[in-house]
Protein backbone atom coordinates (compact mmCIF):
# COMPACT_ATOMS: atom_id res chain seq x y z
CA UNK A 1 0.00 0.00 0.00
CA UNK A 2 2.85 2.18 0.97
CA UNK A 3 4.35 1.92 -2.35
CA UNK A 4 1.10 3.89 -4.09
CA UNK A 5 2.58 6.99 -2.64
CA UNK A 6 6.32 6.01 -3.44
CA UNK A 7 5.57 6.31 -7.02
CA UNK A 8 2.81 8.65 -7.83
CA UNK A 9 5.70 10.48 -5.79
CA UNK A 10 7.99 10.26 -8.46
CA UNK A 11 5.88 10.59 -11.15
CA UNK A 12 4.82 14.03 -9.64
CA UNK A 13 8.26 14.77 -9.38
CA UNK A 14 9.25 14.05 -12.87
CA UNK A 15 6.45 15.48 -14.97
CA UNK A 16 6.64 18.64 -12.27
CA UNK A 17 10.54 19.02 -13.73
CA UNK A 18 9.66 18.19 -16.93
CA UNK A 19 7.45 21.62 -16.62
CA UNK A 20 10.00 23.55 -15.14
CA UNK A 21 13.32 22.26 -17.85
CA UNK A 22 9.98 23.12 -20.67
CA UNK A 23 9.67 26.77 -19.52
CA UNK A 24 13.50 28.08 -19.00
CA UNK A 25 14.98 26.33 -22.35
CA UNK A 26 12.46 28.37 -24.86
CA UNK A 27 13.95 30.06 -27.46
CA UNK A 28 13.05 32.74 -29.95
CA UNK A 29 9.33 33.68 -29.16
CA UNK A 30 9.01 30.96 -26.42
CA UNK A 31 11.76 32.47 -24.15
CA UNK A 32 11.71 33.07 -20.12
CA UNK A 33 11.55 36.88 -20.90
CA UNK A 34 8.71 36.85 -23.15
CA UNK A 35 6.52 33.70 -21.89
CA UNK A 36 2.94 34.07 -22.56
CA UNK A 37 0.41 33.28 -19.31
CA UNK A 38 -0.09 29.56 -20.40
CA UNK A 39 3.42 28.86 -19.76
CA UNK A 40 4.09 30.91 -16.87
CA UNK A 41 1.03 28.55 -15.63
CA UNK A 42 2.74 25.60 -16.58
CA UNK A 43 6.10 26.62 -15.02
CA UNK A 44 3.76 27.26 -11.46
CA UNK A 45 1.90 23.53 -11.54
CA UNK A 46 5.43 22.35 -12.25
CA UNK A 47 6.87 23.54 -9.31
CA UNK A 48 3.77 22.43 -7.15
CA UNK A 49 3.93 19.34 -8.57
CA UNK A 50 7.79 18.77 -7.78
CA UNK A 51 6.95 20.50 -4.59
CA UNK A 52 4.12 18.01 -3.39
CA UNK A 53 5.60 15.08 -5.30
CA UNK A 54 8.53 15.33 -3.11
CA UNK A 55 6.60 15.14 -0.13
CA UNK A 56 4.58 11.95 -1.40
CA UNK A 57 8.15 10.33 -2.25
CA UNK A 58 9.32 10.89 1.42
CA UNK A 59 6.03 9.82 2.23
CA UNK A 60 6.54 6.62 0.75
CA UNK A 61 9.81 6.10 1.40
CA UNK A 62 9.10 6.06 4.80
CA UNK A 63 5.54 4.23 4.93
CA UNK A 64 7.81 1.32 2.97
CA UNK A 65 10.81 1.20 5.38
CA UNK A 66 8.73 1.08 8.41
CA UNK A 67 6.29 -1.70 6.79
CA UNK A 68 10.03 -3.69 6.23
CA UNK A 69 10.82 -3.29 9.98
CA UNK A 70 7.26 -4.29 11.03
CA UNK A 71 6.09 -0.99 13.09
CA UNK A 72 3.89 0.15 10.08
Amino acid sequence: MCWIPLTLGVLMIGGGAFLIVRFFVGHGSARPEVATMGRTESMIVGALLASVGFLMLVLGITGVICQGLGIG
